[in-house]
């Protein structure tokens, strides 16, 4: 019974049975990134994560297809579409201040995604942020994505 709030283990995370709590071991050095298992092509989606336990760079948001997942990965960057830890969001290497607070513990991130306009909005403990209008390359096809560093540990579930 997968979803597009399931996600599968892809390195060395630790993910739960029901593939919606992500852990990432001590020893990593950069950012663990973690996609779902399913994509999302059509309609309106929300979806919850909460920084059970943040990490010193903690991202949300989706990705197209490819390799988003190896670090030294040369179109990481064109391919995400992510809200950070500090306040900013980041596509195709383009940070910009989106206005949101930095992420703490238990700090609830929710994913706006409409793909029938393909816009991509944010808000942080039930504060909702516009979209982010220079966003205008989302692909058809996308997923959910999170990536933390070391003692970091997310839960995601649908919005209710």
């Amino acid at each position: 019974n997968s979803d597009y709030c399931s996600f599968e283990k892809l390195r060395s995370q630790v993910i739960s049975d029901d593939g919606r709590t992500i852990s990432a071991h001590q020893d990593i050095r950069y950012n663990e990134r973690v996609r779902a298992i399913q994509s999302v092509e059509t309609g309106i989606h929300n979806w919850d994560v909460i920084i059970e336990s943040p990490s010193t760079s903690d991202w949300v948001g989706v990705c197209g297809e490819g390799d988003v997942i190896n670090f030294s990965c040369g179109d990481y960057n064109s391919k995400v579409w992510i809200l950070g830890s500090t306040g900013h969001v980041s596509n195709n290497a383009h940070q910009r201040p989106y206005g949101t607070p930095q992420f703490g513990r238990n700090t609830k991130v929710t994913v706006h995604l409409n793909m029938y306009d393909r816009t991509l909005a944010f808000s942080v403990n039930d504060v909702r942020y516009p979209p982010v209008l220079e966003w205008k390359n989302l692909p058809s096809k996308v997923y959910p994505l999170v990536s933390m560093r070391h003692n970091g540990r997310f839960r995601i579930s649908r919005h209710n």
